[in-house]
């Protein structure tokens, strides 16, 4: 026992104990509410379909297996299905990366933790919904795309932002708006 008491009395046990509790406890924290991404896996499908049938068509080519293509229609025939096939599969992996890059956007009680780190909510300036509409160069009165981002602005003059396209916008805006003025 007298082993153990000498220990304790060390800082450095004494530190490292305080830290493991303090990391329990940020763990323990409670989840208010998680946004998940919404996923369209139809770009990846689509990409990835069209890199398979440009490969197969590129490998009939150089097997010989068309005999209607023939002569420089067959170099240009490979080129080409080579170079969009080298394009799909570019997208393709672009697509997965981009997938995977969004995480959900969890809210907890004194902080929110998203892909772009955690931050706390006493950091956070202010959070509202930016409407982007691009116009027409020709006509400004049409409208040619409007996007919803939610941008949380944050103390030291940065911004984070979440596109309408991978987010449900509106309950994240309300919940993290509720945990800005319970601050």
């Amino acid at each position: 026992m007298d082993a153990f008491v000498h220990l304790w009395t060390k800082s450095k046990v004494k530190k490292i104990f305080t830290f493991v509790f303090l990391q329990l406890f940020i763990i323990m924290e409670s989840l208010l509410y998680t946004a998940t991404p919404t996923r369209e896996y139809t770009t990846i499908m689509l990409s990835l379909l069209l890199t398979v049938a440009l490969l197969v068509f590129v490998f009939l080519l150089s097997t010989d297996k068309l005999k209607n293509i023939k002569g420089a229609y067959r170099q240009i025939g490979q080129l080409l299905g080579g170079l969009l096939g080298l394009i799909a599969l570019v997208t393709t992996l672009f697509s997965v990366w981009n997938a995977y890059t969004i995480q959900p956007v969890r809210l907890y009680e004194t902080y929110m933790e998203s892909f772009h780190g955690k931050t706390l909510y006493k950091d956070i300036k202010r959070a509202g919904i930016f409407n982007d509409k691009e116009r027409s160069f020709i006509n400004s009165q049409v409208t040619i795309r409007e996007d919803n981002i939610l941008a949380v602005e944050k103390r030291d003059k940065s911004v984070i932002l979440f596109a309408d396209d991978n987010y449900d916008l509106e309950p994240l805006i309300k919940k993290i708006q509720e945990r800005l003025a319970d601050k």
